[in-house]
């Protein structure tokens, strides 16, 4: 069924994106910052270590984006076969009509926003966002188990 599917690759997402953390953590450790290394990037030289410091940084908001992309594409394909929708509305409304579908607790709807709203701040470079990865993968995977079954007819 989709719903495992797309609990799956909420899961996978995170893996994925904890594995090139560590691999980045290990690259920093490797090159120590008194001895600079420069690496060719599409053609222009770059500092590796400065490289690795951005993406360390950048890990965990990179991780919630795609997180979030997973969790959006499963919901729309929820409200499209399960519940034939034609409209393809925003994700917050979204989220509050599959909510009140199937009479979601509201603590879970809540902590789905938390990981909607980080994601918009990480867009819109707000403030650091009150969530991390590992928690916006935990609420919007309660989210979705929240969710019918539904399958894909052709």
């Amino acid at each position: 069924m989709r719903k495992h599917y797309w609990l799956g690759q909420l899961s996978m997402t995170h893996d994925r994106e904890a594995a090139v953390g560590w691999a980045v953590r290990l690259g920093r450790q490797l090159l120590q910052d008194d001895h600079p290394v420069t690496v060719q990037v599409d053609g222009c030289p770059h500092n590796a270590q400065a490289l690795l410091r951005d993406a360390e940084q950048s890990s965990d908001a990179r991780t919630i984006l795609l997180l979030f992309a997973e969790f959006e594409a499963a919901i729309r394909e929820v409200y499209r076969h399960h519940y034939r929708k034609t409209t393809a509305p925003d994700a917050y409304p979204l989220m509050e009509s599959i909510a009140n579908r199937v009479l979601m607790a509201p603590d879970v709807l809540e902590a789905a926003h938390r990981a909607r709203q980080a994601r918009n701040d990480i867009i819109h470079s707000a403030a650091s966002s009150p969530i991390d990865s590992l928690g916006a993968r935990s609420s919007l995977a309660r989210f979705l188990s929240w969710l019918p079954d539904w399958t894909i007819s052709t």
